[in-house]
């Protein structure tokens, strides 16, 4: 596998300052002194600030505190960075704020400055050496597990060495709506896949907490986790390439939402897989070790959990589009739809691309398969071509190769009028009981990626 030239500098270029001794600025210890304090609103000057291991992680205590922002519209403009492989979080609230607003910042998790990936591309490091750590190493950049409704918006995740953020939610209300939120961030770049975070780029915790117009690029593990809560929400995200590094040590979703997880809805997301895969030509990734056992074929979407709800979403480039379920038993009751009800005008979106399936319901056994499924006019377009060994992304599929695809799926059976574009090769592979209330058309046309 290739990565990019500026992956390769970030890789080789060690920064001279961050190994220096560490050294806050006096206007990062006036902003830590703002965030103890009883201070409405505090805002970081524009500038890059150095957050030290020997001072310690950011802790907002100001329970009554109600914007954090930076120096002005621009998160590029101010800069919090992490200034020794020491320091795990960056900035983490220590109480549990309601009506928090944190905006117009750039957390640097500085992954590579304090040392290379060790040679070879064999191992993880270990800190200060943050360059490639395994994923359970407890990393953050900004830690909101606390928090009981707090907005994340116009904020920049980059060069993270495990995690992004955590957004927890420990209620909601209802007048006015409001519950915890991030919204209209940056995770990793587009243009350079070693900015990204090593694993998760956000976890998305407790009630109706959401995630909304965001852009994650390349994440190691899933760039978007809604992780064991209740009415959440992923609503018109981009994300592109995640499960990149796959430092959890396989593969997996892009989008991921966890056992237990729901009355979750996931809505109007651009989910690109970009084809990625690793297999033993791979090297290594961001010069860290891939996955011993090949190959490792991500996918976009990996679906557990409860009574929850996909509507048009664009799922692009895997080698399976959406997989549901596996031996535990707990993934029920889940309806995919074409449609938008939020939305009458938004434009239709795809299962596309996806080289083996694009939906496949997992399980060992009647007893622990997915059960009570509605598929509602989904569209899959250009599916099933990779029993051809040829392809550039083959994968022998043991359950058949086709739009749709069931192991040990069970339940009353499914509701579906799913179309398929005119170069769908037209196979659905029964491996349970279920039943369709009308054959799929073959009508309409192919979008291209």
């Amino acid at each position: 596998m290739w990565w990019g030239v500026s992956a390769l500098s970030a890789l080789t270029l060690i920064s001279s300052t961050a190994r220096a001794q560490c050294r806050e600025d006096s206007d990062l210890t006036s902003f830590r002194a703002c965030l103890r304090g009883s201070a409405s609103s505090c805002t970081l000057p524009t500038g890059t600030h150095t957050v030290c291991s020997s001072v310690g992680t950011i802790n907002i205590v100001n329970s009554s505190l109600t914007a954090i922002s930076g120096g002005d519209s621009d998160p590029a403009d101010t800069v919090l960075q992490r200034g020794d492989g020491s320091l795990q979080t960056i900035m983490s609230l220590t109480s549990a704020a309601q009506g928090l607003t944190i905006e117009y910042l750039t957390l640097d998790g500085n992954r590579w400055a304090f040392g290379s990936p060790p040679s070879g591309g064999t191992q993880y490091s270990t800190a200060p050496n943050i360059s490639c750590l395994i994923q359970s190493t407890g990393y953050y950049e900004l830690n909101l597990a606390s928090a009981t409704i707090a907005t994340v918006w116009y904020v920049n995740f980059i060069n993270d060495p495990v995690a992004g953020l955590i957004l927890g939610g420990s209620t909601y209300t209802t007048s006015p709506p409001a519950a915890s939120t991030v919204d209209y961030s940056t995770f990793g770049s587009m243009d350079d896949s070693a900015q990204a975070a090593r694993a998760t780029a956000m976890m998305v915790e407790g009630t109706h907490s959401g995630a909304y117009y965001n852009h994650i690029y390349y994440a190691g593990t899933a760039g978007i986790n809604l992780n064991g809560g209740n009415n959440q929400i992923a609503y018109g995200n981009t994300l592109y390439s995640n499960r990149y590094e796959m430092s959890d040590g396989g593969q997996g979703g892009d989008l991921f939402i966890a056992p237990g997880t729901y009355a979750a809805t996931v809505a109007a997301n651009v989910i690109d897989q970009n084809f990625w895969f690793t297999d033993s030509s791979t090297g290594t990734v961001n010069g860290c070790p891939v996955p011993a056992d090949e190959p490792q074929l991500p996918y976009p979407m990996e679906i557990y959990g409860y009574d929850n709800y996909f509507y048009n979403n664009e799922v692009d480039a895997g080698t399976i589009g959406m997989t549901l379920g596996q031996a535990t038993g707990d993934t029920y009751n889940i309806y995919i739809s074409g449609a938008n009800p939020f939305d009458g005008s938004d434009a239709p979106r795809y299962f596309n691309d996806n080289s083996w399936t694009a939906l496949f319901f997992l399980g060992t056994s009647y007893s622990n398969g997915v059960s009570g499924v509605t598929l509602d006019q989904i569209r899959v377009c250009n599916t099933g071509y990779s029993s051809d060994p040829s392809t550039p992304y083959y994968y022998s599929a043991p359950f058949g190769i086709g739009g749709i695809s069931f192991n040990y799926t069970s339940g009353t059976g499914f509701t579906t009028s799913v179309t398929f574009g005119s170069n769908y090769p037209g196979n659905i592979y029964s491996g349970s009981t279920y039943s369709f209330a009308g054959p799929p058309s073959s009508t309409g046309s192919c979008p291209s990626r």
